[in-house]
């Protein structure tokens, strides 16, 4: 028997005219074993003809030896990852090939499977890190401190006793570590979201209404929710809200519209950090310059919806928290809401000059400003369908 791994030796014996004879014996024994292919048999015949020839030995020996070499590598294919490798081997898979393992896909990856391109998940990061620095912002700030921890500690009831503020040695507000933060407001806000909004009062009209605006509200936080992390940053809050006590804020003419026109923006808001890619401009100079204004126009407009949530959160927890009753700015309703549609349209008038259409067409999302009815009725479809 022939081996497969020493043929090729035997196979130079060919150089040799009086060894004609023993190599079609030997090209006999390699074929039926299977250890040359038939596109080589051709080959093999020419060089034995050859061989025939004592006018030029050397010549064959060569040609023996390169193809030696030739049906070595075939013997001996390179991996699947060498870039040698033939269209025909990789369009045909063999079946050890076909029952190798998948790769692992982790929840990065699938993730971004669902929402899209890399860049588009750096912007979503982006807007996070934003929100978060709004957020810092107002922590730190001495005038709006105490808002911001009354309003942590409302919201926190959604969370388990051993996360909230105060509880175990925690300390008195929610972590300052974005990342923690983050995590914490998505518990919050999901909370929220699950929580059942019971039919409305029959005794109480008003209670209908503001019913209706809860759901709505909740409609669009939860059609956003997975898609942007940052989400749960901006509109925990409102997530928390009943429509008991919401209802007696919005008997307020000024709490009411600015409640309605801030909650139907809501998906406009949360397109607004297109405004800081160079793909959002038509000029990547133009964007350049205005860069560090735009960053700081969208930080002022976070902020200023964050500190709008957060009064009213805590103008509706009032009724049982003591706390929160006295951090609220009860005289400054129409100057938050007018601060938040200034700030925005600052923003947008950028936009409108120097903006690509598409990116103009994807921040005029938005919902009537005020809804049919006064706000009752079913969430309509463009509530609910955006592609962010």
């Amino acid at each position: 028997s022939i081996k497969s791994n020493s043929w090729s030796r035997v196979l130079i014996i060919c150089e040799f005219p009086s060894s004609s004879n023993l190599f079609f014996f030997i090209l006999f024994l390699l074929l039926s074993s299977s250890l040359i292919p038939f596109k080589s048999f051709k080959s093999l015949f020419v060089i034995m003809k050859t061989a025939s020839q004592p006018s030029a030995p050397h010549n064959v020996g060569s040609k023996i030896k390169h193809l030696v070499g030739k049906i070595r590598r075939h013997s001996n294919p390179p991996p699947p990852e060498s870039s040698s490798a033939s269209p025909s081997s990789t369009a045909n898979p063999s079946r050890e090939s076909s029952s190798c393992p998948l790769p692992h896909i982790g929840r990065h990856s699938q993730r971004n499977s669902r929402r899209g391109s890399a860049s588009e998940e750096d912007e979503r990061v982006h807007d996070l890190e934003l929100w978060n620095a709004a957020y810092d912002v107002l922590r730190r700030d001495h005038t709006s401190s105490s808002l911001v921890l009354a309003y942590e500690n409302i919201i926190s009831h959604a969370l388990p006793d051993s996360l909230r503020p105060g509880h175990n040695g925690n300390s008195d507000g929610l972590p300052t570590d974005d990342d923690r933060r983050a995590e914490l407001m998505m518990m919050i806000a999901k909370s929220g979201l699950e929580r059942e909004v019971k039919e409305v009062s029959q005794t109480d009209s008003g209670d209908g209404e503001a019913r209706e605006y809860v759901i709505q509200t909740r409609s669009i936080i939860a059609s956003l929710l997975d898609d942007q992390p940052s989400t749960a940053i901006a509109w925990a809050g409102f997530c928390s809200l009943t429509p008991l006590l919401l209802d007696p804020l919005l008997r307020h003419e000024d709490i009411r519209q600015g409640f309605v026109h801030i909650t139907n923006a809501i998906p406009h808001y949360m397109t607004l950090h297109r405004a800081l890619h160079p793909s959002s401009w038509t000029s990547l100079p133009e964007f350049q310059r205005l860069q560090p204004h735009l960053r700081q126009t969208l930080l002022n407009l976070y902020r200023r919806i964050l500190e709008y949530e957060m009064n009213i959160v805590c103008a509706a927890a009032s009724a049982w928290n003591m706390a929160a009753r006295n951090v609220v700015d009860w005289h400054g309703w129409k100057a938050r809401s007018d601060a938040v549609r200034d700030t925005d349209a600052e923003l947008m008038s950028q936009v409108d000059k120097s903006g690509t259409d598409e990116a103009k067409a994807l921040m005029e999302v938005r919902r009537k400003l005020d809804p049919e009815g006064g706000g009752r009725g079913e969430p309509t479809d463009d509530t609910l369908n955006h592609n962010i």
